[in-house]
């Protein structure tokens, strides 16, 4: 039986847990569980929409196939769709878990089907305290949900960890969001010293999945955008604010599924962030390891809100 869940803004029916289930008919975007086979290697042949590959290896391909979409995450599952991208097929291999699944739709099949309808996804996650959001953009490892997660023992609450769904607008729109903190180690460890204490669990990537304090909002403005860097040892946090073109050309590198060759989608992306750039502080900040406190990255945002602007 297909549960339902918000994600992002998106209504999602699938046979995997993705979240909190909500009592919701109009469903946007439906995975059904195919037969499982083995995954080919190759790409799907037909017009090339993504790919992304990493050290000489295939991480994910999606092609047209024979007027349906296809996406291939190599070693895991074909996602297959007619024109539209509503309804997946989730042809998985046979060894893949289904806790690994629903990993992937949570992520890679929610940004390509977001980028199949022409809007924009951040690699990000992002916390909201009086209906506005902080987005923490860049890549795997460098602090995203460990910021967040600090900022959610503060005064902050959840909007969304891996994905961020942004909306047009002046200043841009943030769009629904997740439940959910996904940290490494080192990051929960943090969580523990500060004595926050929220529901977790260990995810199958051995993970510690944690759920902190939620946002209560559907959507809102983005106040601000912070690339983070958490370096080891001690020293001052350091914030540097970006002119818009800088802050414009670093922020197009961190969509949250890469390698997009979908005009629309392109389009759509580089909007988000060129809007972003222009109407409110997107900022470098580099934390040590040592200042990666709730106090100290309270402190980091609101420095980050009432930071002047770059010289041009």
């Amino acid at each position: 039986m297909a549960l339902v869940t918000w994600l992002s803004g998106v209504a999602v029916a699938a046979p995997y847990g993705l979240g909190p289930v909500v009592d919701h008919h109009a469903v946007d975007l439906e995975i059904v569980a195919g037969a499982r086979c083995p995954v080919p290697e190759d790409a799907p042949p037909g017009r090339l929409l993504a790919e992304r590959v990493v050290d000489d290896r295939p991480l994910y391909r999606a092609a047209t196939v024979d007027d349906q979409v296809v996406l291939r995450l190599h070693g895991l599952c074909d996602f297959v769709a007619e024109p539209g991208g509503t309804c997946f097929e989730c042809r998985a291999d046979p060894d893949a878990p289904d806790e690994v699944l629903g990993l992937v739709v949570r992520g890679a099949l929610l940004a390509f089907h977001l980028a199949l309808l022409g809007e924009a996804a951040l690699h990000a996650a992002a916390v909201e305290v009086d209906g506005t959001a902080i987005l923490f953009v860049g890549d795997s490892g460098q602090g995203k949900s460990t910021l967040a997660a600090l900022a959610c023992a503060s005064d902050y609450r959840l909007v969304a960890d891996d994905l961020v769904r942004v909306g047009a607008g002046t200043p841009p729109q943030w769009i629904g969001g997740t439940h959910e903190l996904r940290l490494r180690p080192g990051a929960a460890r943090m969580l523990d010293t500060a004595g926050v204490q929220w529901p977790t669990r260990l995810s199958v990537d051995e993970r510690t999945t944690v759920r902190p304090p939620s946002t209560s909002c559907a959507r809102g403005p983005v106040g601000a955008v912070v690339v983070p860097r958490l370096v080891p040892g001690d020293g001052d946090v350091e914030v540097r604010r970006l002119e818009p073109l800088e802050a414009t050309l670093l922020l197009s590198a961190f969509p949250r599924l890469a390698g997009v060759r979908l005009e629309s989608a392109a389009e759509a992306q580089l909007n988000a962030v060129s809007s972003l750039a222009e109407s409110v502080p997107v900022v470098l900040a580099t934390v040590p390891l040592s200042r990666a406190t709730v106090k100290d990255v309270a402190a980091l945002l609101e420095q980050v809100l009432t930071t002047p602007p770059a010289a041009p």
